[in-house]
């Protein structure tokens, strides 16, 4: 229910606000392009801060048609909450971890490949909000 109320309530701010992009951030994702069936694997999802104030990395946000194939099996740092965002197709990694200026951050997806297949679809940073965010691709190819 809370999570409902959550989505419901970012919904209404961002028709309200706009969705945009943060600024003065990059972000960035290191994946192995192919892996065989039972394989585990680390994908490492950079955050730099190139503004003059901190930043904080709220979520990273994975695509369902990734997670069909690759199941995540803990993250470092840990998150401190996973939900499936079914409006968005994407399964959510709260982190809420904070970026100081001028620094970068490494969050590691320790995953499995849990199927055969060509698994692609993108990973929203959320950055200081859960409606301002970059994006990237993310694809692996399961043997």
């Amino acid at each position: 229910m809370r999570a409902l109320l959550l989505m419901g309530f970012w919904m209404l701010m961002a028709g309200l606000t706009g969705c945009g992009s943060p600024e003065n951030i990059s972000v960035d994702i290191l994946a192995p392009l192919q892996v065989k069936k039972g394989d585990e694997f680390v994908i490492t999802a950079c955050v730099s801060n190139s503004a003059k104030n901190g930043q904080t990395l709220v979520s990273l946000d994975i695509g369902d048609k990734y997670m069909e194939g690759i199941a995540i099996l803990k993250t470092d740092p840990n998150h401190k909450e996973a939900s499936h965002v079914p409006i968005d197709n994407t399964m959510s990694y709260v982190f809420r971890l904070p970026v100081q200026p001028g620094e970068e951050k490494r969050v590691l997806l320790h995953a499995k490949a849990i199927k055969a297949g060509d698994f692609n679809s993108e990973i929203d940073f959320c950055i200081n909000s859960d409606v301002m965010f970059l994006t990237k691709g993310v694809r692996t190819i399961v043997e």
